[in-house]
């Protein structure tokens, strides 16, 4: 059993990777500047668990562009 698991995960993890490659233009969108952090979480599947799939979530936090605006503006004054 541990063999056809490991494969398992293996494969899914491999699938992740060129999914990242394949998907890494649009997980950080054109529009998106100011980026003070992004994570990547893969949560693989498990055998045990056949309601779950392997998932890929991803978390962006941006500077808010108004506050660094007024900020940059009140040093300019």
């Amino acid at each position: 059993m541990i063999k056809p698991y490991r494969d398992e995960i293996v494969q899914q993890i491999k699938e992740a990777g060129q999914e990242l490659i394949e998907r890494a233009e649009s997980m950080v969108g054109n529009g998106l500047d100011k980026i003070t952090d992004i994570s990547i979480d893969i949560h693989l599947g498990t055998m045990t668990d056949v309601t779950g799939w392997p998932e890929i979530t991803i978390h962006t936090s941006v500077a808010n562009k108004k506050t660094l605006e007024r900020w940059t503006k009140r040093e300019v004054e």
